[in-house]
């Protein structure tokens, strides 16, 4: 079975696992917007996972983190909802959760 796990902020990662093997991993695509400011490029992380092809997708759950803006947890919002926005357009079974740790740290 494919499983793709993400991790839905702006500095996680999209990681394909089948087994207990990695098989694949990407940092989340950004554009740059302003000089310092980035935000999700929502087509090409739908082309990333159309490309991994998964059977079922794990996405990290929205929450707070103690010190977190306002700012900050807008973009986590925003993320999350990009990312089931996208599982569901594309038709592919999904389980929200908790990730032990950032995806990222896998790539």
């Amino acid at each position: 079975m494919r499983i793709v796990a993400i991790d839905n902020g702006l500095d996680g990662a999209i990681a394909l696992i089948e087994g207990l093997t990695l098989l694949d991993c990407v940092v989340t695509p950004t554009v740059t917007v302003k000089a310092s400011k980035r935000e999700y490029n929502g087509n090409e992380i739908v082309a990333i996972i159309e490309r991994m092809r998964p059977d079922h997708v794990i996405l990290e759950k929205a929450q707070s983190m103690p010190g977190q803006g306002v700012a900050s947890m807008f973009s986590i919002g925003l993320g999350y909802g990009l990312y089931r926005g996208i599982l569901s357009a594309l038709g592919i079974p999904h389980t929200l959760a908790q990730l032990p740790q950032h995806v990222v740290h896998f790539c």
